[in-house]
């Protein structure tokens, strides 16, 4: 059986909260007060979630923080245990 790759936050942060709610990069980093550079790293994987970004948004989404907290330790989680069945 084929297991799906563990999604990142910031893919979930793009697809769930960017696009559905029809705003741009420059305006979220504007408006949670985040540098652009470090959202898209984050949307393309290239990056984790840093804590003060997580508070920013759990305000900006009303999603609280712990919402951001969760995504980014099942993602490692779920990264550590793919990586780990690899290795066995």
């Amino acid at each position: 059986m084929h297991k799906l790759e563990p999604m990142h936050p910031g893919k979930i942060l793009l697809e769930d909260f960017i696009k559905k709610n029809n705003i741009s990069v420059n305006r979220l980093s504007n408006d949670i007060n985040q540098p652009c550079d470090l959202i898209n790293q984050v949307i393309d994987g290239k990056s984790y979630m840093p804590l003060r970004m997580m508070i920013s948004l759990g305000e900006h989404f009303l999603t609280g923080t712990i919402f951001w907290l969760d995504l980014q330790k099942n993602y490692k989680r779920k990264k550590l245990n793919k990586e780990n069945e690899i290795k066995c």
